[in-house]
């Protein structure tokens, strides 16, 4: 199963950065990566946009932010997580402290093809995926 993702307009994750001009991405490097949101290239083209306005921007990659560890020690006030929802949710949980800023949009639940099997929503019984599922039978 992978966690579907978009990327985030560059300039609404800009508004929401503190003035501190330090950043740390922290990507994810499996879903995110399998969307090419969180890739090497998704960090590089997020950190020249920033680059453009001054900001410093350092990044990590962990594979899985959802269920792995995350570094402690990053110093920056301004995080930007590029995973998911859980993902951004834990590191926001982990950092109170810090800006956390949300990178990427999730859209659903899918097998690795990209078919989308569920879009989180949480209204099971009256899930479109559902009933169009059912009509192709």
């Amino acid at each position: 199963m992978v966690v579907l993702t978009k990327k985030r307009d560059y300039n609404l994750i800009k508004n929401d950065l503190l003035d501190d001009m330090d950043i740390h991405i922290l990507s994810c490097g499996i879903c995110a990566k399998i969307c090419k949101t969180g890739d090497i290239n998704s960090i590089l083209q997020l950190t020249n946009f920033l680059k453009k306005f001054g900001y410093n921007v350092s990044y990590t990659i962990i594979n899985g932010i959802c269920y792995k560890s995350i570094p402690q020690n990053i110093k920056e006030k301004n995080i930007i997580v590029l995973s998911c929802g859980i993902g951004f949710r834990k590191v926001r949980k982990l950092f109170k402290d810090k800006n956390v800023v949300c990178g990427l949009i999730t859209i659903g639940v899918s097998s690795l093809d990209k078919k989308i099997l569920c879009l989180c929503c949480g209204k099971c019984p009256n899930c479109p995926l559902e009933k169009q599922h059912h009509q192709q039978q």
